[in-house]
């Protein structure tokens, strides 16, 4: 898969799921937006490995540090084809503050990229604390739902990827699988989901 001219945002990058998401999306040639409180470290290993990288500094369940973000991000780069959000286990707090931030620009992205697309890809439960995993998951499903209601017929793409692998492996191979689920997702053509989604 080749992702160069696309630009990727992947929020809470310091964790590990955020972590190996950016680095994967920028060795298939994405420039890629790393929004956390400590990006500085997944910065320079996408930097260390040849990649385009913009470190963002925030808290990304913080609606007006996310605000910001996504202005510097438009700033630096001018576009948002991919947004990543591994979903905080408080629930749906941090999802929808970046993707109320990021809604209004991926459709333009989509029509004039070349992947003809845009993505939105929430990791659900990534880091929740097992008592909170089912209400956390239930509530991020609902809101990807809603979310894929309000961008109807538009050329976006709003998907989620269960994480419970994650926490469930005890090889920690389960951030790979995760990881490797989303690049499969970005990397589907663009026209026949999209008719799919359409008909269905």
């Amino acid at each position: 898969m080749d992702l160069r001219g696309s630009v990727a945002l992947v929020t809470g990058a310091a964790g590990p799921i955020g972590a190996a998401v950016s680095t994967r999306l920028a060795s298939l040639g994405a420039s890629v937006a790393v929004l956390d409180r400590r990006p500085a470290a997944v910065a320079h290993q996408i930097t260390g490995s040849g990649g385009h990288v913009l470190a963002l500094t925030g808290d990304p369940d913080d609606p007006t540090a996310v605000r910001a973000a996504v202005g510097r991000l438009l700033t630096a780069w001018e576009r948002i084809d991919i947004v990543v959000i591994p979903s905080p286990g408080t629930g749906i707090a941090g999802v929808g503050s970046v993707a109320q931030a990021v809604a209004g620009f991926l459709p333009e992205a989509a029509r004039t990229g070349s992947r003809g697309v845009a993505d939105l890809v929430v990791i659900d439960g990534a880091g929740a604390p097992d008592r909170f995993q089912v209400a956390a998951e239930q509530s991020v499903e609902a809101f990807c739902d809603s979310l894929r209601q309000e961008l109807a017929g538009q050329p976006v793409r709003v998907e989620l990827v269960r994480s419970a692998a994650v926490r469930n492996d005890p090889a920690g191979d389960g951030t790979q699988h995760v990881t490797e689920e989303v690049v499969r997702l970005i990397g589907r053509p663009a026209a026949a989901v999209l008719a799919a989604r359409a008909a269905g």
